[in-house]
């Protein structure tokens, strides 16, 4: 049994694949860490490659290279080269894979060496995006997260009271006069530990278009009677 399983782990291509495998998994776990299933199925992995790397005899230049290519993805998902370090881990990961295998009489065919390459490429490119992506997104915390929140207004407000927001309960003030309990309230400032709100009704009413007004283009007459405009037009 173990001979057969050892026999599959050396054929350079599955020893390979297995070693690429294991390193993107460890490296995605550390683009994203989660609930480490990722860091687990990448550590069978490697362990898996390495058996078949030392029955094939693998060449130790080639090991360092590879290794080198994932650093520097690593490195660039920190680090802000402009893909500089992807480009730079693409190239050593292609020369070491070529490498790997030239002391055991071996090699691993061209598809497999820029399927791998070009692929893992593309997936710390994918990491790198969206590690910018959530440096650039601006980070609203504590008393700014409440700004703009609705709440309940525990007590009356006048102008001074109570209102639950955001889970808890909070000393605030009306901006615009007397609010009822029971009202909803939108968080406008937060100063201290004090909130400064206004009614969530009013505030959507005037966020929304007023209706346009059109003069009436003739005279009217309402009921018989004539408008002003026409009893002046009369008595010129």
């Amino acid at each position: 049994m173990w001979q057969a399983i050892s026999a599959f782990l050396a054929i350079p291509t599955v020893a390979y694949l297995l070693l690429i495998l294991g390193i993107n998994s460890l490296l995605f776990e550390l683009g994203s860490p989660g609930m480490g299933f990722a860091a687990g199925f990448g550590g069978v992995c490697i362990a898996l490659a390495l058996v078949g790397l030392s029955i094939l005899n693998a060449n130790l230049a080639g090991l360092v290279l590879i290794a080198l290519a994932f650093g520097l993805f690593a490195l660039d998902i920190k680090a802000a080269s402009h893909g500089a370090l992807t480009a730079g881990g693409l190239l050593a990961m292609i020369t070491g894979s070529i490498l790997l295998f030239s002391t055991a009489n071996a090699s691993l065919p061209w598809l497999a060496i820029f399927g791998a390459s070009f692929g893992t490429a593309a997936v710390f490119i994918f990491l790198v995006q969206a590690a910018w992506r959530s440096r650039l997104r601006p980070v609203v915390t504590g008393k700014e997260a409440l700004i703009g929140k609705v709440g309940e207004a525990r007590t009356e407000l006048r102008p001074e009271g109570s209102v639950w927001v955001y889970g808890s309960l909070w000393h605030a003030v009306s901006l615009d006069g007397f609010i009822g309990q029971g009202e909803k309230v939108r968080v406008m400032r937060v100063e201290g530990l004090t909130l400064y709100v206004v009614p969530a009704a009013e505030r959507l009413a005037a966020a929304a278009p007023s209706p346009v007004l059109t003069a009436w283009p003739y005279p009217q007459e309402t009921n018989g009677i004539p408008s002003q405009h026409q009893e002046e037009k009369d008595h010129e």
